[in-house]
Protein backbone atom coordinates (compact mmCIF):
# COMPACT_ATOMS: atom_id res chain seq x y z
CA UNK A 1 0.00 0.00 0.00
CA UNK A 2 1.36 3.40 -0.93
CA UNK A 3 1.21 6.53 1.19
CA UNK A 4 -1.47 8.09 -1.04
CA UNK A 5 -3.62 4.96 -0.75
CA UNK A 6 -3.10 4.89 3.00
CA UNK A 7 -4.25 8.48 3.35
CA UNK A 8 -7.37 7.67 1.31
CA UNK A 9 -8.20 4.42 3.14
CA UNK A 10 -7.25 5.64 6.65
CA UNK A 11 -6.05 2.30 8.10
CA UNK A 12 -5.50 2.01 11.86
CA UNK A 13 -1.77 1.81 11.22
CA UNK A 14 0.77 1.46 8.43
CA UNK A 15 3.53 -1.13 8.79
CA UNK A 16 6.89 -0.40 7.22
CA UNK A 17 9.22 -3.29 6.43
CA UNK A 18 12.05 -3.62 7.19
CA UNK A 19 11.93 -1.56 10.34
CA UNK A 20 15.68 -0.95 10.51
CA UNK A 21 15.80 1.96 8.06
CA UNK A 22 15.13 5.12 10.10
CA UNK A 23 15.48 7.42 7.09
CA UNK A 24 12.63 5.63 5.33
CA UNK A 25 10.47 5.63 8.47
CA UNK A 26 11.06 9.36 8.85
CA UNK A 27 10.16 10.04 5.22
CA UNK A 28 6.91 8.08 5.47
CA UNK A 29 5.99 9.67 8.82
CA UNK A 30 6.29 13.12 7.21
CA UNK A 31 3.90 12.08 4.42
CA UNK A 32 1.45 9.89 6.38
CA UNK A 33 -0.62 11.25 9.26
CA UNK A 34 -1.52 7.90 10.87
CA UNK A 35 0.46 5.63 13.18
CA UNK A 36 3.44 3.72 11.83
CA UNK A 37 4.71 0.30 12.90
CA UNK A 38 8.31 -0.53 12.00
CA UNK A 39 8.66 -4.30 11.70
CA UNK A 40 11.16 -6.72 10.33
CA UNK A 41 14.84 -7.38 11.06
CA UNK A 42 14.85 -5.39 14.33
CA UNK A 43 17.35 -7.16 16.58
CA UNK A 44 19.18 -4.45 18.53
CA UNK A 45 18.15 -1.91 21.14
CA UNK A 46 19.69 0.88 19.05
CA UNK A 47 17.45 -0.08 16.11
CA UNK A 48 14.34 0.17 18.32
CA UNK A 49 15.27 3.64 19.52
CA UNK A 50 16.19 4.80 16.01
CA UNK A 51 12.82 3.63 14.65
CA UNK A 52 10.94 5.36 17.48
CA UNK A 53 12.92 8.57 16.99
CA UNK A 54 12.12 8.43 13.26
CA UNK A 55 8.38 8.32 13.95
CA UNK A 56 7.36 4.71 14.55
CA UNK A 57 4.80 4.14 17.30
CA UNK A 58 5.51 0.41 17.72
CA UNK A 59 8.20 -2.09 16.79
CA UNK A 60 7.28 -5.79 16.69
CA UNK A 61 10.22 -8.18 17.09
CA UNK A 62 10.80 -11.83 17.86
CA UNK A 63 13.92 -10.91 19.84
CA UNK A 64 12.76 -11.48 23.43
CA UNK A 65 15.58 -9.34 24.86
CA UNK A 66 13.90 -6.27 23.30
CA UNK A 67 10.37 -6.89 24.54
CA UNK A 68 10.75 -4.92 27.77
CA UNK A 69 13.42 -2.31 27.08
CA UNK A 70 11.12 0.67 27.53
Amino acid sequence: MGVVQAEDLKPDFLEILPGIIPEFIEEISRRYSGDIIAGGLVRKKEQVFAALKAGAKAIPTSCKDLWKIL
